[in-house]
């Protein structure tokens, strides 16, 4: 049996959005991540992508 490596992290399926006005923004929708032992994961995206929003939601609930 391969060796199986510990889970780190573990988000399934986050949804933010934020009220801007009349309009809703929806920054993240339905993410799921899982990271591993010995894993290297960058997180990238364009400006406004939700990519700070998501390590924000990881802080949160450790």
């Amino acid at each position: 049996m391969p060796d199986e490596k510990k889970e780190l992290i573990q988000l399934k399926n986050i949804v933010k959005s934020y009220q801007n006005g009349d309009q809703e923004l929806q920054v993240l929708k339905g993410v799921d991540l899982a990271v591993y032992e010995g894993e290297f994961v960058a997180i990238m995206g364009p400006s406004g992508s939700g990519k700070s929003t998501l390590m924000k939601y990881y802080w949160l609930i450790r």
